[in-house]
Formats: C-alpha cells, sequence, structure tokens
C-alpha cells in the first residue's frame, strides 16, 4: 500500500510523485536540492501530476519575466509603432506564449530519477555512467521559449544538488547549448560570433522577443556581475583562462546587438547602455591609461603577445559602449517616413539618457586598450 499526501483540494499524489514535484521545485529554485535523498521511481504520468508541474513551471517563469523588469513599463516598438507597456498589457504580449516542449518534462522527469544518486559522487566513481545519466536529463531536443527560461532557472539552481564538480559543469553547459536565454545571462561562450548571432536571433522573433523585453534589467545586472568575477579572478585564473573568459564575454555582447540590429530591434539595446555605465563607474572606473597599464602588469603576461591577447580580449568588452554610439551616428541619419525611423527616436532617445554623458570616456577607453591614436 503506498502512502499518499494530501497537496490540494481533491488531489493526492503518491510520495513517489510528491518526491517529484519537490525536484522540480529545486531545479526551479523554490526548494532545497537535497530535499529528495534516494532516486525517484518512474510511474505512469498522470494528468494530475503533469498539471501539477506545469503550473509550476509556468508560475516560475512568468515571475522571472516579471521580477526581471517585465514590472516596468517602457516604451517598446509592435512593427513602426511606439508603445509604453508591462509584462501583463495584451497588446505588448500579442503572438507571445509560454510554449514548453517535452524538453522541460524530461528535465524533470530523470532530474527526479538521476540527481539524487549523484549527490556527492564524483567522475571517477563511474564517468561513462554519469554522462549517460546528463545525456537523458538534457539530450539534443527541439526547445521553445517556455523551457529556455525554465533552463537558465535549473542552471542557477543546480548548486543547491551538491554534485561533484565535473557533473555541475557538465550538466549546465548542456542547458546553456539549448537555452539562447541561459547562454545571454551567463554572458559567456566559446562559440563564434557568428554562432551566438543564430542562437540568439531566436529570441527577437514577434512570439519570443517579449521574453528580452521582460529581462532587460536581468540582463544589465548579469553582465556587470561577469566583468565584476572577471576582474576579480586576475590574480587567481591562468592568463589563458582569463583571455579565453573575456573574449567568450566580448563575442556574447557583440553578437546581442548583432541580433538585435539585424532584427530592427535596437529599443532593446538599453542593457548593453546601462552595462557600459556601470562598467565606466565600476570595474573600469579608472583612467583608461592606468586600466592598460594594470592589465599589461597583470599575473602571467610575459610577452607583447601575451599582453596584447589580454588588452583585445578585455577591449572587446569595453569597445561595446563604443558601439553602442557608432549604432547611434547611423541610426541618427533616419528620416521620418524611413523603415526604421520610430526604432531610431527610441534608440537616440536611449543612448542619450543613459550613456550620453559618458561618451568620451566609452570611445576613449576603446581606443586606449585597442592601442588606437587619436
Amino acid at each position: 500500500m503506498k502512502v499518499t499526501r494530501q497537496t490540494l483540494p481533491g488531489r493526492v499524489f503518491t510520495v513517489e510523485e510528491w518526491q517529484s514535484l519537490l525536484v522540480l521545485d529545486a531545479l526551479l529554485g523554490r526548494g532545497r536540492g537535497d530535499g529528495v535523498t534516494v532516486p525517484v521511481e518512474r510511474g505512469p504520468l498522470r494528468g494530475d501530476l503533469a498539471a501539477a508541474a506545469g503550473r509550476r513551471m509556468a508560475t516560475s517563469v512568468m515571475r522571472f519575466l516579471v521580477e526581471g523588469g517585465g514590472w516596468r513599463e517602457r516604451v517598446l516598438l509592435r512593427g513602426s509603432r511606439r508603445v509604453r507597456a508591462r509584462a501583463w498589457d495584451a497588446e505588448a504580449g500579442r503572438g507571445f506564449g509560454l510554449r514548453f516542449t517535452e524538453a522541460s518534462r524530461t528535465l524533470w522527469l530523470e532530474g527526479a530519477e538521476q540527481l539524487p544518486a549523484m549527490v556527492g559522487q564524483s567522475r571517477t566513481d563511474g564517468i561513462r555512467r554519469a554522462r549517460k545519466a546528463l545525456q537523458r536529463m538534457v539530450p539534443d531536443q527541439r526547445t521553445e521559449v517556455g523551457d529556455w527560461v525554465f533552463f537558465y532557472l535549473a542552471y542557477r539552481s543546480l548548486g543547491a544538488f551538491r554534485l561533484g564538480d565535473e557533473d555541475l559543469a557538465a550538466l549546465r553547459e548542456r542547458l546553456a547549448s539549448q537555452s539562447p536565454v541561459a547562454l545571454l545571462l551567463i554572458g559567456w561562450s566559446g562559440r563564434s560570433r557568428g554562432e551566438l548571432r543564430e542562437i540568439l536571433a531566436r529570441l527577437t522573433h514577434p512570439e519570443t522577443v517579449r521574453v528580452l523585453e521582460c529581462i532587460e534589467d536581468r540582463l544589465a545586472g548579469a553582465w556587470s556581475q561577469v566583468a565584476r568575477s572577471l576582474w576579480s579572478e586576475r590574480a587567481v585564473a591562468t592568463l589563458a583562462v582569463r583571455i579565453e573568459r573575456w573574449a567568450g564575454f566580448g563575442r556574447v555582447l557583440d553578437a546581442y546587438l548583432d541580433a538585435i540590429d539585424d532584427a530592427e530591434r535596437l529599443d532593446l539595446a538599453r542593457p548593453v547602455m546601462k552595462f557600459a555605465a556601470e562598467l565606466m563607474a565600476g570595474v573600469f572606473a579608472v583612467s583608461a591609461e592606468t586600466l592598460r597599464a594594470e592589465l599589461s602588469q597583470s599575473p602571467g603576461v610575459a610577452s607583447l603577445q601575451q599582453r596584447d591577447a589580454l588588452l583585445a580580449a578585455v577591449g572587446s568588452v569595453a569597445a561595446v559602449g563604443a558601439r553602442v554610439f557608432a549604432l547611434r551616428e547611423r541610426m541618427a541619419a533616419e528620416r521620418y517616413g524611413d523603415a526604421r525611423y520610430a526604432e531610431s527616436q527610441v534608440f537616440l532617445g536611449d543612448v542619450d539618457t543613459l550613456l550620453g554623458g559618458q561618451r568620451r570616456a566609452v570611445e576613449g577607453l576603446a581606443r586606449v586598450l585597442a592601442g588606437t591614436i587619436g
């Protein structure tokens, strides 16, 4: 006889079903990863359980979007029109839906079965077994916008499961590879700028772009945290790792601007502007010459080639602000009646409000790190 637990009036789950929901809550950042200590036995997926899990996913994703900036009214583009809207306004959300695929259900159910067994285990306890478990949780698959946010929530919540370092990194890598949202918020990738541009373009379609509109605040904050973390690692990480991470960060930022420019949605450049302003006030608050000298004397720099590689990598991040101003010059040429006129008016206003007063410093820093004269 199975023990049951009442969760809602008229709805009763078995112990195993309740445990699977506890794992889901942990993946969503709503519970403890050590709440379930044994693998959850898989049984037939009942409708009540699937519905409860679906509500948990949808509620957590919507909360993430609203709290990430969707609560705030701002100017957005809808075709050639400018509208003021919040996350819940019908006009702004027309065409958008939180579509989840089998990928989210697989992560939940396989996670309930696999994650408890992996707690405290190292790769030396069974490399092949661990690899298969990770592949079962996040197989190569088609994903949609709801999955993308869920995967990011899981990415940042996995630490609660006390996995071994290698398993944690491998699972996070698989999640990020199938979620443009995770990739963007993580702020780093080993992919080329062209590949990143194609991936991030998936977030600019009319049926998915609402996510970008709602996570503006989260993006700016996440990128600023990435920059602070990279800067704080300068005395502990190897030079090669630092160069790789700064360069990967720069490619993500450039690819994001590429994607929204291609989609004619430069009203979505506000996170880049906020990030660039934060860089100048925080990590890069010293003079450009002082920053260049400090980087040139970094631990591990033993040749001009290494110095130039580090300057170029850090410079690729610093240059994102200068690129915003270059886009401003181009968009300023749009005239009333032109295809991108409404977009240009929003973009120009945002640049002048959020970054305009720092143009000289932003462009000067990019030139100094690049070694450009004049």
